[in-house]
């Protein structure tokens, strides 16, 4: 087999036959150096111990990526449950799922501690992000959710119309025997009925009229009446 030979003078590589194997050559390009040949078993010898550490390193990898993958994980959530053995595969999929975040901890077979899941997965721990304090002690992030959980609630029960509760419920205390809160909120009816209750019989029945009106005016500021004639909500 050809013999690979370089020239350390011009640098020069050839091929030369195995049958000059421990001879010195001549280098044919420079024509000044002289290159001693390896003899064919030192060829082989290198070639060989190249070829081993090559062998070697894929081995101790191909090894390091079987255990890796062969070895099982349990996984236990920041409410403390705890899932599996699964293995890596699995517990990738997990991992693209969302069911394993930066609080979660992972506990490999045979392990003794649980360590937390952004040293096997680093790039959980970049998608949690890290809540501002206010001056009141309580996490931003959270005001931010009541404030939106209290704007849906408000949302669902309906818009806010522009009349004011305090001013209808005082109405109806106060002056309620003349209908006037439920003309404020838009009731007509009843808030004829209620004037005429008072003025017909020339005050002789304004009791009632005032009975109910006050009763009114309480369910108002107390929210049992929270709506006007339109079905707007009334303004805190």
């Amino acid at each position: 087999m050809p013999i690979d030979i370089t020239c350390s003078d011009c640098s020069e590589s050839y091929k030369v036959p195995d049958d000059v194997a421990g001879k010195k050559i001549r280098c044919p390009k420079c024509n000044v150096a002289t290159i001693q040949v390896p003899s064919v078993a030192a060829e082989a010898a290198t070639t060989a111990a190249v070829g081993g550490t090559v062998g070697t390193a894929s081995t101790y990898q191909q090894t390091q990526t079987q255990q890796t993958q062969s070895t099982q994980y349990q996984m236990k959530t920041e409410t403390g449950d705890i899932y599996g053995p699964v293995d890596k595969t699995e517990l990738d999929q997990w991992v693209a799922e969302g069911r394993v975040n930066a609080k979660s901890q992972l506990l490999p077979t045979g392990g003794s501690q649980w360590q937390w899941a952004t040293d096997l997965y680093p790039h959980l721990s970049a998608s949690t992000a890290v809540s501002p304090v206010v001056s009141s002690g309580q996490p931003y992030q959270h005001q931010y959710a009541n404030k939106q959980q209290a704007y849906a609630q408000t949302r669902q029960r309906g818009p806010v119309g522009s009349r004011s509760k305090i001013v209808a419920g005082i109405l109806g205390i106060l002056i309620g025997a003349f209908g006037v809160h439920n003309f404020y909120l838009g009731f007509h009816g009843k808030a004829v009925a209620q004037l005429l209750i008072t003025v017909l019989s020339c005050g002789v029945l304004a009791g009632i009229s005032s009975i109910w009106a006050l009763i009114e005016g309480i369910m108002i500021l107390t929210g049992g009446i929270d709506r006007d004639a339109d079905g707007y909500l009334l303004q805190e």
